[in-house]
């Protein structure tokens, strides 16, 4: 008991040690509101999507508050996609034209309303963040051939549809809160439905080169996109990747010689080892792009972002809060590089010295207590 005191006091230092920080970038601000896109300097220090470990304060060590939001596509696209209702008692599934086509149990009567609605996204291969034009939405599930479905996925609904974190999909399930009258005739059953797709805008960066056409990716960002720079527009190429050497090669697209798009969009994936085939020109990946956002800024100061080794800041406003904010409104960026030695406040990151004095200190408590505990048996 008498080592209580001493372990407390060791437990109370490492809780209050300041976290690792570095200095990444400097902004200098062109007004009293800040919006602009993220740097990619703090992408590549190993930024979460949820940024949490960022802190962004002025040059007298105030924090202040920020937001950093996802940038969609300027314009939204809207598209057609077949569309059938299915009935509780029925199976959707591919006919021999390979469209989507209602099963019933034999001798079931024919239905006259219907459960859920099954979209068709297989001509086109964009990331769905959007469906328009829906009545109430129970649940959402996506599929890849009908046979396999998803976990519910969590979406929003208002009066223009319904909207949801990106995805790509083959086939969309939309549960209706209640049922739909549908005509029962076979010829009517497919029918067309506008969907509205937003598209995330790419932030393009080239991964580190290694040897045969390799590549590691050390961002914590995740990629959802990828192309060549260089890429003769007759050459046909693919892509894979894959976790670690333990792991096996996944394929993600295939570019076919004479391809109007030379990119290739798949799931969003965080494989540090990615493969070329078929291209001797330089990869480049895609995560999603932010921005970042200030509505109160210093102007006669520049604006510091740092990068913690622990999750201990981040955005305190929402995208919400700050979506008014002028999307002129930027600054000058300075690279700054130090070494990470020490906090924005100055204080030393004292955090893994404490941890290891501490474990040092559990390691020696427990020898000396089995050694009183064996001199004793003696």
């Amino acid at each position: 008991m008498r080592y209580l005191p001493i372990l407390l006091a060791s437990s109370a230092l490492l809780a209050s040690a300041p976290a690792q920080a570095r200095l990444l970038l400097e902004i200098q601000p062109e007004s009293t509101t800040l919006r602009m896109p993220v740097a990619d300097e703090v992408y590549a220090a190993g930024s979460r999507p949820d940024f949490a470990q960022i802190q962004i304060t002025d040059q007298s060590g105030r924090n202040l508050d920020f937001a950093i939001c996802e940038v969609i596509r300027s314009g939204t696209r809207v598209v057609t996609a077949p569309l059938i209702a299915v009935p509780d008692i029925a199976r959707v599934g591919l006919d021999h034209q390979n469209r989507m086509s209602l099963q019933f149990p034999p001798g079931a009567l024919p239905p006259d309303h219907a459960s859920r609605w099954v979209l068709d996204l297989r001509a086109d291969k964009a990331h769905l963040l959007a469906v328009a034009e829906l009545p109430p939405i129970q649940e959402l599930r996506r599929s890849p051939n009908l046979q396999q479905w998803s976990a519910p996925i969590p979406f929003q609904q208002d009066a223009s549809g319904i909207r949801f974190e990106a995805f790509g999909a083959q086939f969309l399930s939309l549960s209706l809160s209640s049922p739909v009258a549908i005509d029962t005739t076979p010829e009517r059953l497919n029918t067309i439905r506008r969907i509205r797709q937003l598209q995330r805008s790419p932030h393009w960066y080239s991964p580190q080169s290694q040897a045969e056409q390799r590549y590691l990716n050390t961002r914590e960002m995740p990629v959802f996109a990828a192309r060549i720079n260089g890429q003769p527009p007759d050459q046909v190429w693919q892509l894979e990747s894959r976790q670690g050497d333990w792991d096996v090669w996944k394929p993600h697209g295939r570019v076919a010689a004479g391809t109007a798009s030379q990119a290739i969009y798949f799931s969003a994936v965080t494989d540090p080892q990615w493969r070329l085939r078929g291209s001797a020109g330089r990869l480049e990946l895609a995560h999603p792009a932010y921005e970042l956002r200030l509505p109160s800024v210093p102007l006669d100061q520049r604006i510091q972002v740092h990068f913690r080794s622990r999750p201990d800041f981040g955005a305190a406003l929402s995208c919400n809060q700050t979506e008014g904010l002028p999307e002129a409104s930027g600054g000058e960026i300075f690279s700054v590089e130090t070494a990470p030695a020490a906090t924005p406040n100055g204080r030393a990151d004292l955090r893994p010295r404490f941890l290891i004095a501490l474990l040092v200190l559990l390691g020696l408590t427990y020898l000396l207590y089995r050694y009183r505990k064996h001199r004793q048996a003696r």
